[in-house]
């Protein structure tokens, strides 16, 4: 008698596909989350490193930089390279020419910066700024880098912890690019000390991430500084004004922090530490924990 090879049915074949289907469905957010858990302690490690360079830059000159340097248009990203490991890149910055897009202020911003990106953005140049000499060779179609991570100017808006209320202030013309505050870690024209941070270096925001797709505002790193009849623009600094993740671009200085981690972003803190806040912060605490001396009664959620 002929033997007769056994073979799958149709629908046994179909509850199998069916079953690897639902094993790939439940395996995938397990995936994904695993990769999300990567770049955040990435993200981490990037901020941490920025904040021990601004700490070894104040041991050297007894003060944070300023958001920016009017006489040359630099941004506070650049003098902290030779306190991440990038002297050599440094030295090719041309301190003495006070034009954004000096040759070599382009061919610095053309090399990139690991630890200035968030691992979890898709946005890693400055494209958008529309000004065809911004790009390094000249003539070429390849952008310059910009960065993730920005300083806290300080809060606008209302210190509700204060009897009576005060208003935090912000200084310069406000009908464009919004005014630049006074009371963060961060302090235009001069940069501060650590000992003014009254309100304590584990309780003060000192750099967080503006790190969504389609911000309008990335430019090159490089550049930190301008002016003109609308008022001053400290492109790589920014005002708490805005909710988390807000993605507010209505002036320039009051760009929300935000990016794509689910929930919140990283802030550095002027201790060093880094906390990830999340986007359902209370509004005034947010506030409160930008201003370094408001000697409001808060503390880091």
């Amino acid at each position: 008698m002929a033997s007769h090879r056994k073979a799958f049915t149709l629908v046994e074949l179909l509850v199998v596909i069916a079953i690897i289907g639902i094993l790939i469905a439940l395996l995938l957010p397990a995936v994904q989350a695993a990769r999300e858990a990567a770049r955040r302690s990435q993200c981490t490690n990037n901020l941490k490193q920025i904040a021990l360079g601004l700490l070894n830059y104040h041991q050297t000159h007894n003060r944070f930089p300023p958001p920016g340097f009017s006489s040359n248009q630099a941004s506070w990203l650049v003098v902290l390279l030779p306190f991440i490991e990038q002297k050599p890149l440094f030295d090719q910055f041309n301190f003495k020419q006070g034009n954004y897009l000096d040759a070599d202020k382009i061919r610095v911003a053309a090399t990139a910066i690991p630890i200035y990106f968030c691992p979890s953005s898709t946005e890693e140049t400055d494209r958008r700024s529309g000004y065809a000499s911004e790009v390094y060779p000249p003539g070429s179609s390849t952008r310059v880098y910009t960065a993730h991570y920005f300083g806290v100017l300080g809060p606008n808006g209302t210190n509700n912890y204060l009897n009576p209320p005060a208003a935090y202030k912000c200084n310069g013309l406000t009908e464009t690019f919004g005014g630049y505050c006074s009371q963060g870690a961060f302090f235009y024209p001069s940069g501060v000390d650590i000992a003014s941070v009254r309100d304590g270096s584990s309780n003060t925001l000192f750099v967080g991430e503006i790190a969504w797709p389609d911000m309008p505002y990335y430019r090159a790193y490089t550049r930190g500084y301008f002016t003109d009849n609308r008022g001053t623009l400290l492109l790589f600094t920014k005002n708490v004004q805005y909710p988390i993740n807000s993605r507010n671009t209505t002036t320039w200085n009051n760009t929300s922090f935000g990016s794509l981690h689910p929930g919140g972003v990283h802030f550095a803190l002027v201790d060093g530490s880094v906390r990830f806040v999340t986007q359902y912060i209370e509004q005034n605490v947010y506030m409160a924990l930008a201003s370094r001396n408001g000697d409001e009664a808060v503390t880091m959620p």
